[in-house]
């Protein structure tokens, strides 16, 4: 194991890695793309560690996280007997990412419709109430 553990920064705040993190980031890299060739790599420094190197990968699957199996391990080595803190961040590519929102908006609109719909569903059989009665159905 490395002496000089998180010590200094692998990354630079202008993104220039640390050549001797190089080795471990095109390892990783390679690995992700031989399952996957279409994904896209951002490497910068981690926001809540600026000795950390972040890679940020973007896949065009379901469950982003899918492209961490096989690598865990290996990515603990790098950290615990190489000393480089190399965080990969699995993220859904851009234009999944802008389907999954769309699609949350449609369910939330017609989630709001339908509740709307009860509301004046239940509004009206009231209508047809004693006033008492709908005045105690409205408190509950």
């Amino acid at each position: 194991m490395t002496d000089h553990l998180f010590d200094e920064p692998f990354i630079d705040a202008d993104g220039n890695v640390d050549p001797r993190a190089q080795p471990a980031i095109d390892e990783i890299q390679r690995a992700i793309l031989t399952r996957w060739p279409d994904v896209t790599f951002s490497i910068h420094r981690g926001p809540d560690n600026p000795n950390g190197i972040h890679m940020d990968v973007f896949v065009d699957e379901e469950d982003p996280d899918v492209v961490l199996e096989g690598l865990t391990d290996r990515l603990v080595d790098i950290l615990v007997d190489d000393g480089i803190p190399l965080h990969v961040i699995p993220l859904h590519t851009p234009e999944r990412a802008l389907a999954a929102a769309i699609a949350y908006e449609n369910r939330y609109h017609r989630l709001k419709d339908v509740l709307a719909a009860r509301e004046a569903a239940q509004t009206t059989a009231l209508v047809d109430l004693p006033s008492s009665i709908q005045d105690d159905a409205r408190q509950n």
